[in-house]
């Protein structure tokens, strides 16, 4: 049950396909998100995962050390200091799996109203775009109360890093850079 999902080598790419058809650029059963973002773009939008050769994976796996229901408690029933923690507990293990350099993820970034792509160190600071499967659609606990609540429960859809609160501006939600 606690163990990385099957599926966690077939999510993503880690190099841009080379032109061709883009109905064929990525393999749909071992490079999910790229298929699917390659498909829907007609081509145009390539989602990888440029990670250092020196890392197993393109992709990392977090196994929680707590239950929902153990860090709303700890955080005296928050729900906004539950979902920063959890989200530190996620930044401490995709760290301490060897990912720590950032900018290979922002190549991006605004000059007046364009967008342009730059060198690995030469762009806005801001990581692009992070993709964050849940393993489950969230939990439901219980305040000191008694009354129910959710924590990551049916948050389908696009939220800015960190959590619904944090600036977009900001790539963790410790209010630093990843890469500091």
């Amino acid at each position: 049950m606690n163990s990385a999902p099957v599926y966690l080598e077939n999510l993503i790419s880690r190099e841009k396909s080379p032109p061709g058809n883009w109905w064929e650029l990525y393999n749909p059963d071992t490079e999910m998100f790229s298929s699917h973002w390659i498909e829907i773009s007609r081509g145009r939008f390539h989602v990888i995962s440029p990670v250092p050769a020196t890392l197993e994976s393109e992709a990392f796996s977090v196994i929680l050390p707590k239950t929902a229901q153990q860090y709303f408690v700890d955080v005296s029933y928050d729900k906004r200091r539950a979902d920063s923690a959890i989200h530190a507990d996620i930044w401490q293990s995709i760290r301490l799996q060897g990912l720590n350099d950032w900018r290979p993820f922002d190549r991006w970034k605004k000059v007046g109203t364009q967008f342009q792509f730059s060198d690995i160190g030469q762009s806005d600071g801001i990581v692009d775009m992070i993709y964050k499967v849940m393993k489950s659609r969230g939990a439901w606990v219980q305040d000191s109360f008694g009354n129910w609540t959710t924590i990551f429960y049916d948050n389908a859809g696009w939220a800015r890093l960190g959590s619904n609160y944090s600036d977009p501006a900001v790539v963790d939600s410790f209010f630093r850079r990843c890469w500091s």
